[in-house]
């Protein structure tokens, strides 16, 4: 994740809103639903830090060789072996760092866009055996 490049960029945005609110409806639950708004207007500053963080999915197994079972990682960007119950362990984690470093200009173009899962990983009949080698 990256951080906003100024303090002032979320009270600008919010002055925005008060301004001119955000389009919203009613849906059949009666619950209201606002249009989303990604534009904070053009950047303050081009310093940004980026920042690591776990999306509220991360898990502890107690031995290295271990397996777990449950769903981890964030939706988009899980591993195959989570996607298909077929148990995971630590390494597992190593998945997250390879799709940030495939390519850094897709992911944060895909960041927004689509989920991040190789068409390898859908494609692939899992019956055949061992999990396929990422390019």
């Amino acid at each position: 994740m990256v951080s906003f490049e100024d303090p002032t960029v979320l009270a600008e945005f919010m002055d925005s809103q008060l301004e001119n609110p955000m389009a919203s409806k009613v849906d059949p639950t009666g619950r209201p639903v606002y249009q989303s708004r990604s534009d904070l207007g053009p950047l303050k500053s081009l310093r940004s830090i980026p920042q690591l963080v776990d999306f509220g999915v991360a898990t502890r197994i107690r031995e290295y060789d271990d397996f777990g079972v449950h769903p981890i990682q964030p939706d988009h960007y899980r591993a195959p072996e989570v996607i298909l119950g077929t148990g995971w362990q630590m390494p597992t984690d190593i998945w997250n760092l390879g799709v940030l470093v495939r390519s850094p200009v897709s992911f944060f173009r895909n960041l927004f866009l689509h989920p991040l899962i190789p068409d390898k990983v859908v494609g692939y009949d899992w019956r055949e055996g061992a999990i396929p080698a990422y390019s």
